[in-house]
């Protein structure tokens, strides 16, 4: 607790509540995370990983106490551009805010290091760091945030951290978890601020900020303690739900209706994409997305605020929007539940589109098994285990003459940009590509910033391999600077 702070009050939630009232906004960091398997995450400086006999391992930058008591010589934090083994009986692991880092145990104990011990904030200028502390037991799921929300294996929901939705009054940190429901199978949250809680009867509650209509209870009043929303419901995510009969429910924050309350937008769905673009993808393997004003390559020339129907067999699909003030640019790309690769109207330079390309569908790889891009570079894993990449590596379509080794993301020796899918490595279950962007400060006293960029895989034997930028050794590779072709990291990772 800051000096100067009092004590919060802190309620369970219980049938009789009081009033719903006002809460602050907690701040809110946008961690870029790399994943590329349950035993495997990185923020782009701290990479952790999981090996088969449950040790977790850490590496990369240790300088705020990422590894935990077990990174420290003679009171300073060291760092180490290989792993490095921080704890044992380790099933999972995740990042939270602010230089927080969470893991459960093999027995189900929630432990918290650096800034997950809110009693001990890290100060930059002497390096304070956290051990490793026992949080809760008989836990089975965590979300985090800077209000973290855990569910235990009984059902019960507990949460900690900032008090702004644990029932208090938002001014201080909660160390110890509150009780707040029981019977609960799953909790997302809307920018950390409005909370989901499915229960095991099929009633959907929320509670949190609601003055854009994020809660869906039919008002704009924030409530701190839950207030029921609807029935039958399958799952749930922010300002939306699925009903058991598959049925897609939204209310106003979702920006797929204006109700405060929910409506049914779609039937049949099978599975629920949000975004800028928003998909659904039915249960006939037909895709469909949402035709408004703020969505990208609309199929009609005015929006019509509904989902049109973009496409037949379709298994997966991703896609993003940039809009400045003259142009809007995006793209969508399709996995074809016939393993093709299938880009639609893409508007993003268009790059590793076939070279005959004049709009509408076009077929980019075949035999896919699944795929990752952010518009500038795509992967692909095929079904054989051989990864495959396209796209920019190195330098974008705005520059010239500016190659840059630390966005080689691709893996292919090179930093050059590839129009055509180029193999990269064989024996891949699962992958990862991640861009961390700093800011930097230019000569003339303008901001900027640097994207640095690198690339996760696992192979089928459990080793873990880096390519791309490795600055400060947060690759794990040891080595120079950057990687342009895959190394391996370490051995081991435990299965998926």
């Amino acid at each position: 607790m800051h000096a100067g702070q009092q004590p919060a009050q802190y309620y369970l939630f219980k049938d009789e509540t009081p009033a719903p009232r006002e809460t602050p906004a907690p701040m809110e960091i946008d961690l870029p995370i790399a994943q590329v398997s349950p035993a495997f995450v990185s923020d782009g400086r701290t990479s952790f990983m999981i090996k088969s006999d449950n040790t977790l391992w850490a590496w990369g930058a240790n300088d705020r106490g990422q590894y935990g008591e077990d990174g420290y010589e003679n009171g300073e934090p060291v760092s180490s551009s290989t792993p490095v083994h921080i704890l044992d009986n380790i099933a999972s692991v995740q990042l939270g805010n602010n230089l927080s880092f969470f893991a459960i145990t093999t027995d189900n104990a929630l432990i918290g290091w650096g800034n997950a011990a809110w009693d001990k904030i890290i100060d930059p200028a002497d390096y304070v760091y956290s051990p490793h502390r026992a949080i809760a037991e008989n836990v089975s799921k965590l979300v985090t945030g800077w209000t973290c929300y855990a569910i235990k294996t009984d059902g019960t929901l507990i949460g900690f951290g900032n008090d702004a939705t644990l029932g208090g009054n938002g001014s201080g940190f909660v160390n110890d978890p509150v009780e707040l429901m029981d019977g609960v199978v799953d909790v997302v949250t809307l920018r950390n601020r409005s909370v989901y809680a499915l229960r095991a009867d099929g009633t959907l509650w929320a509670w949190g900020l609601n003055e854009n209509g994020q809660l869906g209870d039919g008002t704009r009043t924030n409530a701190s303690f839950p207030v029921r929303i609807m029935e039958n419901v399958e799952s749930c995510y922010p300002a939306a739900a699925l009903d058991k009969n598959g049925t897609l429910w939204a209310w106003k924050a979702s920006g797929l209706t204006d109700s405060l309350s929910p409506v049914p937008v779609i039937d049949d769905v099978a599975r629920y994409i949000p975004g800028q673009n928003t998909f659904v993808i039915k249960n006939d393997d037909s895709l469909w997305y949402f035709n408004s004003a703020y969505s990208y390559g609309r199929l009609e020339s005015e929006p019509v605020n509904e989902f049109v129907k973009l496409m037949d067999g379709v298994a997966d699909v991703k896609s993003d929007i940039w809009i400045d003030e003259d142009y809007a640019y995006g793209y969508y790309i399709a996995l074809k539940t016939n393993g093709d690769l299938a880009v639609w109207r893409n508007q993003m330079y268009d790059f590793y589109m076939p070279e005959d390309y004049s709009g509408g569908e076009a077929v980019l790889l075949s035999d896919v098994a699944c795929f990752e891009t952010d518009g500038w570079s795509v992967f692909a894993l095929k079904t054989d285990g051989t990864l495959w990449a396209a796209g920019f590596n190195g330098s974008y379509p705005w520059e010239e003459n500016a190659q840059s080794l630390e966005r080689a993301r691709l893996g292919d020796g090179t930093a050059n940009n590839h129009r055509e899918f180029v193999q990269i490595l064989d024996g891949v279950v699962s992958f990862s590509s991640h861009t961390l962007i700093d800011i930097v400060l230019h000569d003339d006293g303008t901001d900027g910033y640097d994207d640095h960029c690198r690339t996760y895989a696992v192979r089928e034997d459990g080793s873990l391999f880096g390519w791309g930028w490795n600055g400060d050794g947060a690759l794990g590779t040891g080595g120079g600077e950057y990687e342009l072709s895959p190394v391996l990291i370490g051995s081991g990772l435990r299965p998926n």
